[in-house]
């Protein structure tokens, strides 16, 4: 069922995806090591075989069908296999999800939805959540991630606390 691509056709797909998913070249790189590593035969796109592989390596074990409807649902072209092109905007698709789902828990917090998480709408949802915290908690709470020193944690600054942790004190 695979059809042969040559290097240009596939070059062509992944400049469209690189356009399209408006993937920096730093995850360009990055995004390509990660697909070598799951294009085992090193044939330019991960087969249902391998993608079983990956999948078996993370304890994680699907049936056959369920490996099918996985590479279908993001085999664009129709070959049974995922390329460069369509890995990349799989994952960016995953990426935007997670950057949706990152706005949603920072607003959340930014009750008035000014793009900023004040001590008072941190210590409002705190308390929603029957956490009783005095002001001199929640003002280093607020420090520990406020890094350009404003006393507000923007989004870029909760991001970074999601992924990272809070910022050491200075």
């Amino acid at each position: 069922m695979s059809r042969p691509s040559t290097a240009k056709s596939l070059e062509a797909k992944t400049q469209a995806a690189i356009k399209a998913t408006k993937a920096t070249k730093d995850e360009v790189e990055e995004l390509l090591e990660a697909f070598a590593v799951f294009d085992k035969d090193h044939g330019g796109s991960i087969s249902f075989d391998e993608l079983g592989g990956i999948f078996r390596n993370f304890n994680k074990h699907f049936t056959d069908d369920q490996l099918k409807k996985i590479v279908s649902r993001f085999d664009v072209d129709g070959d049974g296999q995922i390329d460069f092109s369509e890995f990349l905007t799989m994952m960016k698709k995953h990426d935007r999800k997670d950057v949706d789902e990152l706005r949603e828990a920072f607003n959340v917090f930014d009750k008035n939805r000014d793009g900023s998480i004040s001590a008072v709408e941190l210590w409002s949802v705190m308390k929603a959540i029957g956490e009783n915290i005095d002001k001199q908690t929640l003002e280093l709470m607020i420090q520990s991630v406020d890094t350009d020193g404003n006393g507000y944690v923007d989004l870029e600054e909760f991001r970074k606390m999601m992924t990272d942790g809070p910022v050491n004190f200075k």
